[in-house]
């Protein structure tokens, strides 16, 4: 009973953050309309300029839909000030920048399906045995790409481990989350709750 309460506990507190409005969109959006705004007025400079900052604001957050739709904004520029040496220059680059991000748009993605059926999990009895499951999944076995996808395996390699008794994997999973924080302090203001957990579980 006391593991199933502290899963639910974890699990809740985690679904909690998931469902947080997240400042950085919040400023991304912003960034966004202005830069609309900005290519409407025809004021392509600072327009060019603005991007730069959003570019750098969703790389540095893995905010992967922005980062997508910012790459989309810097071609769209370019073809309406015929930069055409630009255009051939960044060309190779912007493909593989999209390919980048979608790949790792595409792990997140599969890891949050993970949490999702973990979290479905646990809303039944005797799921010691399926638990072990997940650990075996090949999303778990390595670290992931992005800070997201990586502290979401390891909040559910954190559960799975604790559900299943193995007390030093569940205490470096812990390490290992508070390990990317501190090399990620930017990421706290993002998800404050999963690294407020992580501190007071230690």
């Amino acid at each position: 009973a006391g593991i199933k309460n502290y899963l639910h506990r974890q699990l809740l507190r985690n679904l909690r953050t998931a469902n947080e409005h997240s400042s950085v969109e919040m400023k991304l959006n912003g960034y966004l309309a202005e830069i609309d705004l900005l290519y409407k007025r025809e004021l392509y400079r600072e327009c060019a300029a603005k991007i730069k900052k959003a570019r750098a604001c969703a790389g540095k957050y893995d905010k992967f839909s922005e980062q997508l739709k910012l790459i989309s904004w810097e071609t769209k520029l370019a073809i309406n000030n015929y930069d055409m040496q630009r255009l051939q220059l960044l060309n190779e680059q912007w493909i593989e920048e999209e390919r980048q991000v979608l790949e790792k748009f595409a792990e997140l993605n599969q890891v949050r399906n993970l949490w999702f059926r973990l979290s479905l999990l646990l809303s039944r009895a005797g799921q010691a045995q399926s638990l072990k499951s997940f650990l075996s999944h090949p999303l778990m076995q390595k670290p992931l790409r992005s800070f997201p996808a990586e502290a979401l395996r390891l909040q559910i390699n954190i559960i799975c481990t604790a559900g299943t008794d193995q007390r030093a994997a569940n205490y470096a999973s812990y390490n290992e989350l508070l390990g990317i924080f501190k090399a990620n302090p930017h990421q706290i203001e993002e998800s404050p709750n999963v690294y407020g957990g992580v501190l007071l579980e230690q």
